[in-house]
Parts: C-alpha cells; sequence; structure tokens
C-alpha cells in the first residue's frame, strides 16, 4: 500500500512539475525566444503597417470576421499582442516611436505634414519635426546587417525630409494611391540574388475619406452608418490586396512577418471623430503580430508598445541595443504590463492643447491641458471603451499614473531636429482631402 503511494505520489509530482513546465514555456517571452534559434535561417523581414486600422474593428479583435478574413487566419498563426498601443495617434510620431524605439518626446517627431490655414496662406514652405540624423532607425540596422532594405509608404507623412528613408535602399513614398498601387511597387523591387531582404509595406486605404469598395458593402447597409460601412470596406479590400501580394510568394517560407497599424480610427467616440485628437483607446490600441513558421501561435493579454518592435527585432537577431531605446525587446519577460506612455504634443501656435496617457495596472490615466487640469481615468480591462470617467472615484490611483507620468516627462528630453519641405498647391489640396490640413 505504502508502494502505491509513493507511485501515486511520485505521478502527481511528475504532473506537477510537467504543468509548470508548459506553464513556464508557454509565456510569449519564451515563444519570441525561439526565434533567435533560427535567426540564421530567416532571410527575409516583412514589416506590414495598416493606416487608421482600429483593432476592434478585426476578427481577432472581436470584429466581424468577414472585415479581413486573410489577417485573421495569419493571425490564428501568431503571436498576438491583444493590448498593443501606439506611441501616438498621429501618424509621423507613431511611425516615428516604431522606426526609432523611442516615444515623440525623445524623438521629436510632434508634427507630421500637418499645417494651419494660417501658415499655408502665407507660404507653401512647411517647417516640420525630422528623425534626427544621429538616431539609428530600423532599416538602418538591417541595412548595416547586408540586408537589402526595400519600402513603399502610401502616406506622405513617410518622407524623405523627415527622415524615414534613413536605411533604406530604395524608398517609395505615395500620395494614397491604393492597395493595388502599393503591391505593384512592392512586385518591382529588385534585389541581389542570395542576400537578406527587408520590407516595410504601408498600405494607406483605410484612411479618410473613406471610399465605398461596393464589393464589401452590407446589403443591409443603414445611411447613418454609411462612412462606418465604407471604412470597413476598405479594410476588406486592403486584406485582399495583402493576401495577393503573399500569394505571389517574393519572400520565403521562412520569412518572419510582423504586422501593426500606427493608430486607430474614431467614429464620434468622445466627441472626436478622425485620429490625432486624443488618446483614448480607439485612436492608440492597435493591432500588432509576429508570424514565423517556427513560432507558435500564442495571445498576449499584457500591454505593450509599438516602441518595443525595434528592441524586439534587434534582439532577435542579436545585434547591439541603443541604451536610449524607450521601448524594450518582448524577448524578456519585463517588458509587459510595464507603464507605457502615448504623447499627442502640439507645437505653441496650435488651436489644441497637448496630451499624455500613462497605461498601468489595467489603467489609463490621460491628461491634458496647462498645468494637467484635464484629467481622465479609465479601468482600460473591465472598460475598454472608456465610457466610465473614474477620476473622482479613484483619485488615488490618478495621482499614482500621474506621478509615474511626471516621472517619464523627466526621463524623457527630446532630441529633436527640423526641416523644411516646399509643397506645391497640389500637395496642400491632398493633405486637405487627408485631412491634415486645418
Amino acid at each position: 500500500m505504502q508502494t502505491v503511494k509513493k507511485v501515486l505520489l511520485g505521478s502527481v509530482l511528475l504532473i506537477a512539475i510537467a504543468s509548470s513546465y508548459v506553464l513556464s514555456t508557454s509565456q510569449p517571452h519564451n515563444k519570441l525566444q525561439e526565434l533567435q534559434k533560427q535567426r540564421q535561417s530567416i532571410k527575409d523581414v516583412v514589416f506590414i503597417v495598416v493606416d487608421t486600422l482600429r483593432a476592434d474593428n478585426l476578427p481577432w479583435h472581436g470584429g466581424e470576421s468577414s472585415t479581413a478574413p486573410f489577417l485573421a487566419s495569419l493571425a490564428e498563426k501568431s503571436v498576438v499582442f491583444d493590448r498593443a498601443y501606439s506611441g501616438c495617434s498621429s501618424t509621423a510620431p507613431a511611425m516615428a516611436s516604431i522606426f526609432t524605439g523611442r516615444y515623440p518626446s525623445r524623438h521629436g517627431v510632434i508634427t507630421g505634414l500637418l499645417a494651419h490655414r494660417r501658415l499655408a496662406s502665407k507660404s507653401h514652405d512647411l517647417k516640420l519635426n525630422r528623425i534626427p540624423k544621429r538616431i539609428q532607425t530600423l532599416p538602418e540596422f538591417f541595412q548595416e546587417a547586408g540586408f537589402t532594405t526595400l519600402g513603399v509608404a502610401d502616406n506622405l507623412n513617410i518622407s524623405h525630409e523627415m527622415g524615414f528613408a534613413q536605411g533604406f535602399d530604395s524608398l517609395t513614398t505615395t500620395r494614397n494611391v491604393g492597395a493595388a498601387q502599393v503591391n505593384k511597387t512592392v512586385l518591382e523591387w529588385q534585389s541581389p540574388a542570395q542576400k537578406n531582404r527587408f520590407f516595410y509595406i504601408h498600405y494607406m486605404d483605410p484612411h479618410a475619406p473613406y471610399e465605398r469598395k461596393e464589393a464589401w458593402i452590407p446589403k443591409n447597409n443603414q445611411p447613418k452608418n454609411s462612412h462606418i460601412e465604407a471604412y470597413k470596406s476598405e479594410i476588406r479590400h486592403v486584406d485582399e490586396h495583402i493576401k495577393a501580394l503573399f500569394a505571389r510568394k517574393i519572400w520565403g517560407d521562412d520569412a518572419l512577418i510582423v504586422f501593426v497599424a500606427d493608430h486607430g480610427e474614431a467614429f464620434s467616440e468622445h466627441e472626436a471623430s478622425g485620429h490625432g485628437k486624443n488618446l483614448h483607446t480607439e485612436v492608440v490600441r492597435v493591432p500588432f503580430f509576429m508570424y514565423h513558421p517556427k513560432l507558435r501561435a500564442h495571445r498576449v493579454r499584457k500591454t505593450v508598445h509599438t516602441a518595443d518592435i525595434l528592441p524586439t527585432l534587434v534582439d532577435i537577431f542579436g545585434w547591439i541595443a541603443d541604451e536610449n531605446w524607450q521601448g524594450q525587446s518582448l524577448l524578456n519577460k519585463q517588458a509587459y504590463g510595464r507603464p507605457i506612455y502615448s504623447e499627442l504634443l502640439r507645437p505653441q501656435e496650435h488651436p489644441r492643447t497637448s496630451e499624455e496617457s500613462v497605461i498601468a495596472d489595467s489603467y489609463q490615466l490621460i491628461v491634458a491641458g496647462e498645468d494637467n487640469r484635464q484629467l481622465r481615468l479609465y479601468d482600460i480591462y473591465n472598460d475598454l471603451q472608456q465610457v466610465n470617467n473614474l477620476i473622482n472615484d479613484e483619485s488615488d490611483k490618478a495621482r499614482e499614473l500621474l506621478a509615474l507620468l511626471n516621472e517619464h516627462r523627466k526621463s524623457s528630453p527630446q532630441d529633436s531636429e527640423e526641416t523644411v519641405i516646399t509643397m506645391d498647391a497640389d500637395g496642400l489640396e491632398h493633405l486637405k482631402t487627408l485631412g491634415y490640413l486645418q
């Protein structure tokens, strides 16, 4: 009898040990560490951005299954970050954060192609921030490692003048010409045989003005939601073109795929439409996943930041990290669930005030106005739509997060450079169409 008990106890212990092993290796940082073992076989890295793509419109984040079926099928096989947040709700600062691993207050890109009528009426010269030349960017890491670096961005913000071309052997920037033309540019790329490649492919289609893609508009479409349905039809449109590009197999089967959005889009939530007006979840929570055939699928519930992408890729390939990064490698356990920040910073002449956000312990604090006069606090795990402002009910938590934000401000001095670009009349009219000219 004693022997039987010992055998049973031993079995239970073995099961417990095995279970703990499964739990320990199922952590996202453990899974991503597997990519380090595969890095010699990864010849192609494909970095895909869909502009203005809010997370909750996608099937794997609770959206309609018909909205993006191809991307959903890819997400099912990927490490999906359910709570990924952008550095800003505007393209230029958000993409600069991805390219540099820094928040906007550190890399200094805060304006983008945003001009005011008052300024544009006087001159077609726009003064803009740019990524400082001394900062090593995402494509520069790959270029220095011997990759051919190829990029196409269908958003004027991703311009040579603003520093986004640093590290690209070829970067094509177009004016919202659509997914079909983006694919055509990609298919025309030529690179030396047997050389590793880094692809950056930035689609613009869901961005305003929303164009109805009739093939994807539901028959029971209600007029009052026509702009939302048009937006969703553009997501399905770009999904079909991404599927078509994958079918051409211009990258290898062992390619590492990174998919993300620069920011989301508001449809009258919190008294705003579009983006670049506040830092609520509809505009800063973004889809983000990583796919590789040797990477086991996983859903990550803890918060991460898009500024983590550069440190993560550098860690996977074993390159030297930058000590000034504010993003963290997602191969490290401590990167998950740490306090993260978003910043919508304005120049002094801007009619709107700046906003800053900190997310920590399942809460988001949004701060705006002079001397932090406007405070909004939300429990984003239980109230992701941010219906209930808890600033009066949980003042202690608000003070705790405000203290974190103040520390962040002290540790994030701006390292900015400026540039001047000249826009012709057609360019200015295009900016108006996209909503960049106010």
